[in-house]
């Protein structure tokens, strides 16, 4: 591995490498590798890449549906004019029961695709 830093030698514009310093000096790995240390394809890496921005994505469309849910008229929903009745899962009305039904499926989404990005099944 390459532990150096280049950085200009004199005028002439050639370049050298000097030794990084301190917390530099670990050198940077390729972050698509596989459990073993072999670097992925370029397939693999850009399903990696993809699951990962779509974690986040489900993540904090999971969080404004949870902040959406009330109580007792409160909450995000309450402003929203989402009465509460009663109902299976607490809401009477048609969109309380909508809400519940995305944020269970995102939900769902969420712990599977962190499963996959666990288990990486492309590595």
């Amino acid at each position: 591995m390459d532990t150096g830093a280049w950085h200009r030698s004199d005028n002439v514009g050639r370049l050298s490498q000097a030794p990084l310093q301190g917390i530099f000096a670990t050198p940077i790995r390729h972050s698509c590798r596989s459990a073993h240390g072999r670097a992925l394809t370029r397939y693999a890496c850009a399903v990696e890449a993809i699951l990962s921005v779509l974690q986040v994505v489900v993540a904090v469309v999971l969080v404004l549906l949870v902040l959406m849910h009330s109580g007792k008229d409160s909450g995000l929903s309450g402003a929203f004019g989402v009465g509460s009745g009663a109902g299976p899962l607490g809401g009477g009305s048609l969109v309380e029961r909508n809400l519940n039904r995305w944020t269970i499926f995102f939900a769902v989404l969420f712990f599977v695709n962190a499963f996959v990005l666990l288990k990486r099944p492309w590595a």
